[in-house]
C-alpha cells in the first residue's frame, strides 16, 4: 500500500478511532502457556482437570503425565522454536501430549488424523518436523508418507508397526520418565504452535503463534468471563483449528474443568445436548450452522434447559440475527458472546456481548470492539483510515498477531503491514467492515475468495486448484452461497475438453486431497464460462445450479397424502423439485448427508407429529420402506434407550464415512443392518 495523509478524517472520527483502540491492559510478563498451567497444578493438585467418557484426570496427574512426555521429547532433541507434529484423536492423551510438547520448549503442529492422506503428507513435509507424537492407527496409515526430516516417533499406544531407520518410543518409555517439576525453557516470544489453514496459493499455510500472542487472548478471556474451579468448558473442536486453543488451555489456567465431548456427541445434536447437561458445562462454542442445527433439534425436547450454561461463544461466521433470537427463546439464561478473530490473531480480536435477543429492526450482529491490547482499524485501498460508515479492510494490531507463515516469507509480507503513522505491525484480514459513529465495528463480508464453511476457513482458489488437476478439466470456478439454513455451501462450475465428465469421479479425486468440508455440494458442467470484457470468469453471471436427482431406479409417485407430505419435506431439504423424488429413491443416494438427515428427522417430527429416530431414517432410507416400517412397527419389539443411543452413534460414524467417500451408500446400509442384528 502507498500511504497517503489522514486528513480525510474529521476530528470526531480521529477521536473515536483513538478511543476505540485504548485497550491497554498489563498482563504478567514472560508468561507461557505451560508455565501458568503448571502453577495452577501446584495450587490445586487434587482438583479434577479433565473428564471424558472413560474417566478423569486430576491436575496432579496432568502435571506428572505432561512432565514425563516433556523429558522424553527433550531427550529426543526438542528445543525452543522447534516444531513437533501431533496427530491424535481428541482425548485426555491429546491434551497432556500438547502440554508436554510445550514444556519441552517446542511448538506443536496439530494434524487432524481425519484429513486426507495427501493433505497430511503436505503438512508433515512442509513443517519438516523431526519428531512426531501420534497413535498406532495413524502411524500405520502413513508409514510410507513420512518426511525425510523425521527422526523420532513417540506412539501414545502400543504398536508393532515400527518404521525402519527411525527411533520409536512407546507408552512404556514415557512411563519410565521422571514426574518431578520441569524448568521452563521458553520465553514469551518463542513459538507455541503452528496451525495450518487453507491457502490462496492452493496449499495450506502454517500460521506461527507465540506464547505472548496466545496468552494475551487467554488472559483476556479470564478477565472477561472469570472462570472458577466450579466451571466446566466443553472441548469439542479439532486441535487443527484455532478455537481448540482456548478450549484446551483457558480452563486449565483457571483451575476449572475441561470436558472432552465425544466425537459421536459432537455430530449428534441430541447427544451433544445430553452431554452438555450431564457434564454441567458452563461455556461452549458454536459456529452459526452448528447452533442452528442444535436449536432445530433440541427445542422440540420436553425439557430443553441447560441450567449450568452461562455463555455460548459464536465465531467462524457472521451470526444471523434470527438464530440469536431463537437461542434466547430456548436458552434464555445463557448469553451469547459474538467473538471475531482468526488463526492469525491468536483466536480472537473483537467482542460483542448480547445481553438478550436482538431488538426488532436489528439486521446484523456487529463485531463490536477490540479485546484487551488489540487494535482494530478500517483501512481503504490507499492505506488510510476510513471515515464513519465507509467500507474498508479490517486490519488488526496488538500482541496477538501471528509471527507470520511458516516457510512463506513472501506470503507473510503480503498479509502483514506496518501502520503508516504508528509503525505498529498489522494483520490485513481480507475481511471488509466499517466503523460506526458509536465506535462499534460492523462486518461486511470478504474482499477476496475466502469463505467460511461450517466455521472452517476455505480459500476458493485452493478448491479450484484441486478441481483443475482432474483429467480433462478445462476451466472451473468455485463459489459459495447460503443453503436453506443460511450456512455457506460450495458450488463448482466447470468446462472440460470432452463433455460428460463423471462428477462422482471428480468428487472422489477431491476427497483424496481435501477435507470433507471443502468438497462442493453441487457440480455443474457448462459449455463455456461467462466472461468479463477483459476475459476473466464473470462469477456474477454463473447460472443457478439445477439440482437434478441421479436416479438408479425407476420413478414411482407417492401413493397417498402421507407419502406426498414426505416427498415435499425431502424436496425442501434437498432443494429439489417434488416431481423428481420417488418413493423408492434413497435419501442418501440423492444428496442427503449427516446434517440434512438430522434436519429431515426434525421436519418429519414437526410436520407429521410422530415419533421417529435418526436411526430409523437411516435403516429405512426410502419413503416406501419407511412407510412400511411405520405402519408395522407397532407390532415390533421396541429398542431400549442404550441400544438406540449406540445405534445412533454407529449411524453417525457411517454417515461420516459416506460423506468422506470411504464407503458407498449401499454397503453402509448393509453394515448398519448387521449392527441392528439383521433387522
Amino acid at each position: 500500500m502507498d500511504f497517503l495523509s489522514f486528513d480525510i478524517l474529521s476530528d470526531d472520527e480521529e477521536r473515536i478511532i483513538a478511543e476505540l483502540n485504548q485497550t491497554e491492559k498489563e498482563y504478567p510478563a514472560e508468561a507461557t502457556i505451560h508455565g501458568v498451567i503448571s502453577a495452577r497444578c501446584a495450587a490445586s493438585p487434587e482438583q479434577t482437570a479433565i473428564t471424558e467418557k472413560n474417566g478423569l484426570l486430576t491436575y496432579r496427574e496432568l502435571e506428572e503425565q505432561s512432565n514425563r512426555l516433556a523429558r522424553l521429547l527433550a531427550q529426543a532433541g526438542a528445543v525452543p522454536n522447534s516444531l513437533i507434529a501431533i496427530a491424535a484423536g481428541r482425548s485426555t492423551a491429546l491434551v497432556t501430549s500438547v502440554l508436554g510438547i510445550l514444556k519441552a520448549g517446542a511448538a506443536y503442529v496439530p494434524i487432524d488424523p481425519d484429513y486426507p492422506k495427501k493433505r497430511i503428507r503436505y503438512m508433515l513435509h512442509d513443517s519438516a518436523c523431526r519428531i512426531l507424537v501420534t497413535e498406532s492407527a495413524f502411524l500405520q496409515s502413513l508409514r510410507d508418507d513420512l518426511p525425510e526430516s523425521l527422526e523420532t516417533i513417540i506412539c501414545l499406544d502400543e504398536t508393532d508397526d515400527l518404521p525402519d531407520a527411525l527411533t520409536v518410543f512407546g507408552p512404556e518409555d514415557i512411563a519410565q520418565m521422571p514426574i518431578d517439576g520441569w524448568v521452563n525453557a521458553n520465553s514469551e516470544d518463542d513459538l507455541a504452535y503452528v496451525i495450518y489453514t487453507s491457502g490462496s496459493t492452493g496449499e495450506p499455510k502454517g500460521v506461527m503463534i507465540t506464547h505472548r500472542a496466545a496468552m494475551n487472548t487467554l488472559f483476556w478471556l479470564q478477565d472477561s468471563f472469570a472462570l472458577t474451579e466450579q466451571d466446566v468448558i466443553a472441548q469439542k473442536t479439532s486441535a487443527s483449528f484455532t478455537d481448540s486453543v482456548w478450549e484446551f488451555f483457558w480452563p486449565l489456567m483457571a483451575g476449572a474443568q475441561l470436558s472432552i465431548i465425544s466425537a459421536e456427541a459432537v455430530k449428534d445434536p441430541l447427544q451433544l445436548y445430553g452431554q452438555l447437561k450431564a457434564d454441567r458445562v458452563s461455556i461452549t462454542q458454536f459456529v452459526p450452522a452448528q447452533m442452528s442445527l442444535f436449536l432445530d433439534v433440541v427445542k422440540g425436547e420436553q425439557d430443553s434447559s441447560l441450567p449450568h450454561l452461562k455463555w455460548v461463544f459464536n465465531g467462524g461466521e457472521a451470526l444471523p440475527v434470527n438464530i440469536a433470537r431463537e437461542w434466547y427463546g430456548v436458552f434464555g439464561q445463557a448469553r451469547i458472546a459474538n467473538l471475531y478473530g482468526m488463526t492469525e490473531s491468536a483466536i480472537y480480536a473483537t467482542e460483542y456481548l448480547l445481553d438478550g435477543p436482538p431488538d426488532a429492526g436489528i439486521l446484523s450482529i456487529p463485531l463490536g470492539r477490540p479485546i484487551n491490547n488489540a487494535h482494530i482499524y478500517i483501512m481503504d485501498v490507499q492505506g488510510r483510515h476510513c471515515p464513519f460508515d465507509v467500507k474498508g479492510e479490517i486490519c488488526i494490531g496488538g500482541p496477538g498477531i501471528a509471527a507470520g507463515y511458516w516457510n512463506k516469507a513472501e506470503l507473510t509480507q503480503r498479509a502483514f503491514m506496518n501502520h503508516p503513522v504508528t509503525g505498529e505491525r498489522l494483520y490485513c484480514t481480507g475481511d471488509l467492515g466499517l466503523l460506526r459513529p458509536d465506535g462499534i465495528v460492523e462486518y461486511l463480508g470478504r474482499k477476496d475468495d475466502q469463505v467460511q464453511v461450517r466455521g472452517y476457513r476455505v480459500e476458493l482458489k485452493e478448491v479450484e486448484r484441486v478441481v483443475s488437476g482432474f483429467r480433462l478439466m478445462k476451466e472451473n470456478a468455485v463459489i459459495s452461497r447460503p443453503d436453506s439454513a443460511g450456512s455457506n455451501e460450495l458450488l463448482c462450475y466447470f468446462t472440460t475438453h470432452d463433455k460428460g465428465i463423471d462428477v462422482d469421479e471428480l468428487a472422489e479425486h477431491m476427497r483424496e486431497l481435501l477435507p470433507n468440508y471443502m468438497i462442493p455440494a453441487y457440480f455443474m458442467e457448462l459449455n463455456e464460462m461467462p466472461l468479463t470484457p477483459n476475459g476473466k470468469i464473470d462469477r456474477r453471471k454463473l447460472p443457478d445450479v439445477q439440482t437434478k436427482i441421479n436416479r438408479t431406479r425407476e420413478y414411482t409417485a407417492p401413493r397417498n397424502a402421507t407419502e406426498q407430505t414426505l416427498v415435499k419435506i425431502w424436496a425442501e431439504i434437498l432443494r429439489a423439485g417434488e416431481e423428481e423424488i420417488g418413493i423408492h429413491d434413497s435419501f442418501l443416494e440423492i444428496g442427503g448427508n449427516s446434517i440434512s438427515i438430522v434436519r429431515l428427522h426434525r421436519k418429519i417430527k414437526q410436520t407429521l407429529m410422530i415419533e421417529i429416530t435418526v436411526a430409523e431414517l437411516f435403516s429405512y432410507p426410502t419413503i416406501a420402506l419407511w412407510m412400511d416400517h411405520y405402519v408395522n412397527r407397532g407390532n415390533s419389539k421396541d429398542t431400549d434407550g442404550d441400544e438406540e443411543a449406540q445405534l445412533t452413534r454407529d449411524l453417525m460414524d457411517l454417515l461420516e464415512q459416506v460423506e468422506e467417500g470411504t464407503i458407498d451408500v449401499e454397503h453402509s446400509v448393509e453394515v448398519f443392518d448387521k449392527l441392528q442384528g439383521g433387522s
